[in-house]
């Protein structure tokens, strides 16, 4: 009597053998038959893999049962002017967003914050010399003690825009100069000038910016 181990090595030969006496058209015709399933699956993997990560990110957005109309932080009124501001950042700068990590509390547990990272596409002030660099930002939803916290500014993916800046002198990230103040949004181009606004509706002109500092 044969081994499962002959018996599995019989058949392996019978089925080279008549794979080797196919002839080639007929592999090609079969080839041609499943091209489309095989399109689908290459499509699958290149593709919707790669979109499923990117909605899956995390991201700074207000959860459902906490929205409200409250102010985030201290909107409403700005505590600094535009020249002090600019005077007081060590870095101003273009970005889009790029990355926003989960919502964590500190090491003290005394206030929950976010990473956010950017890619500087104009530094407007100071230098930078990474490609991407970090913003903590304080607030953010942790989902683990389902705690939403509003207080600095909200990012958003891919988002563009205006920061003012300064270096944690506790590590390699940087954080938002004037607080709640220190974050503009794309609002608009005007002859030639992009247009940024703030959460207390402060506007600020590239070009103007450029010649203000």
């Amino acid at each position: 009597m044969k081994t499962d181990r002959e018996f599995l090595d019989g058949i392996y030969e019978k089925a080279t053998a008549l794979d080797d006496a196919t002839p080639t058209k007929v592999k090609i015709t079969y080839l041609q038959r499943n091209i489309k399933t095989l399109a689908i699956v290459a499509g699958f993997i290149f593709v919707a893999i790669p979109s499923l990560l990117y909605f899956n990110q995390q991201t700074m957005e207000v959860p459902t049962e906490f929205q409200t109309t409250a102010p985030i932080g201290i909107r409403g009124f700005s505590m600094f002017d535009e020249s002090t501001l600019a005077d007081d950042s060590e870095i101003i700068l273009t970005a889009q967003v790029t990355k926003i990590d989960k919502s964590v509390y500190d090491a003290d547990n005394s206030s929950i914050i976010t990473n956010v990272s950017i890619k500087p596409t104009e530094v407007l002030k100071g230098s930078v010399d990474s490609k991407v660099i970090e913003v903590c930002v304080n607030g953010g939803y942790d989902k683990k003690s389902d705690t939403f916290v509003a207080y600095e500014a909200m990012f958003k993916r891919s988002e563009d825009v205006l920061l003012f800046l300064n270096k944690d002198p506790n590590s390699d990230s940087y954080i938002l100069s004037g607080s709640s103040d220190g974050k503009y949004t794309y609002l608009s181009a005007e002859h030639d000038s992009k247009q940024y606004i703030g959460s207390n509706d402060t506007t600020f002109d590239i070009l103007q910016l450029k010649n203000d500092i």
